[in-house]
């Protein structure tokens, strides 16, 4: 379907009629969760009992949950690609060789597919199977649920146990993700958003947001947030960019998390805006004029000695912008500093993992 220029297609959940086990059910959910347009329905339960989330047990109603949590964490992604396909025409979930067009190795695979060009999706077909063979493009490839990284340009054996859909992160990937939602509001925007950062660098990705209900955006009605990053000698360049556009009920503020995958803790953190500095000492940073305290914990060294974040000035849309840090276990030592009363912003941390 992508090949033949359709962005939004859909499979029926389960397929169209017919019973499900508790491996069917979880594998087909794992996969048909994340296409362009997810088709859901179920049976009358006289009928057909086991199309329901909560049919058979409780793994398989957990990993139903786990999968439509996942989509709507990925929701700024895939609003994100929805944009690049209106652009563009590239769809939204490829084909391998749509993506790597000179690589022969995948021009015959039809079972692993690119959501957007930074994820790849390999879905599990064989009964019974724990693990699989994935096909990978020249480039390093990072496991989405754990730290394993791999070298591109092999074939490799993934472990895939019953709950766990094989995802791959391309390297030099900014993937934006959002909280888990229950449903999408009316009024939605992304006021919350974490930027995933993979090596190797440099790397880039954007933020896209409009009115979410209405054509304005052929308008020319919509922003877009861009954050890259590039490594400079022993230092990495975290680099957040001012707004781009603007439409009638955009978001004053933001919270925005910067999560750096495949990283210690460097042995300094700058923050940089015409209201944000460190001094030569490296322990105190002031941010809107007022102080936040930064102390790294005592880890192994990284292989950055410095991670720079450089943040729109004042005089920027996103004006005001606030800064802090969080460690590895994203539950200790956070700081954000908070951002004057009233004045539009976004507040930013740091997240080495």
């Amino acid at each position: 379907m992508a090949l033949a220029g359709f962005s939004y297609w859909t499979a029926d959940v389960f397929g169209l009629d017919g019973k499900t086990t508790p491996e069917t059910h979880m594998r087909y959910a794992q996969w048909a969760l994340l296409v362009p347009v997810v088709r859901y329905f179920p049976r009358p339960a006289d009928v057909n009992d086991t199309r329901f989330p909560w049919s058979h047990n409780a793994q398989v109603e957990a990993n139903f949950r786990a999968y439509t949590e996942l989509r709507y964490r990925l929701l700024p992604y895939y609003y994100a690609l929805a944009w690049e396909a209106y652009r563009t025409g590239l769809p939204i979930m490829r084909p391998l060789v749509l993506e790597f067009p000179s690589d022969p190795a995948v021009a015959g695979i039809c079972d692993q597919v690119m959501l957007g060009n930074g994820l790849m999706l390999a879905p599990v077909v064989e009964a019974g199977a724990t693990r699989r063979r994935i096909v990978l493009p020249p480039g390093l490839w990072h496991d989405f649920w754990s730290s394993t990284t791999y070298e591109g340009g092999q074939e490799i054996d993934y472990p895939a146990p019953l709950d766990r859909l094989p995802i791959l992160v391309r390297g030099g990937t900014v993937l934006p993700m959002g909280p888990v939602l229950q449903h999408i509001p009316h009024e939605h925007r992304f006021d919350q958003v974490q930027f995933h950062l993979w090596p190797p660098y440099p790397a880039e990705g954007a933020l896209y947001d409009d009115d979410g209900t209405t054509r304005a955006y052929e308008r020319g009605a919509w922003s877009v947030l861009r954050v890259s990053a590039r490594q400079e000698g022993p230092s990495l360049l975290v680099d957040i960019g001012a707004v781009e556009g603007g439409f009638a009920g955009e978001v004053d503020s933001r919270q925005v998390d910067l999560l750096l995958h495949q990283a210690a803790d460097p042995a300094r953190l700058v923050l940089s805006t015409s209201s944000c500095r460190r001094d030569k000492a490296g322990q105190d940073v002031r941010v809107n004029g007022q102080d936040a305290e930064w102390s790294p914990p005592q880890r192994a060294a990284s292989r950055f000695r410095c991670v720079a974040v450089r943040m729109p000035p004042r005089t920027s849309r996103c004006c005001s912008p606030c800064a802090g840090w969080v460690s590895e276990s994203r539950s200790t030592q956070r700081h954000n500093a908070t951002k004057p009363r009233g004045e539009k912003g976004i507040s930013y941390a740091l997240c080495l993992l």
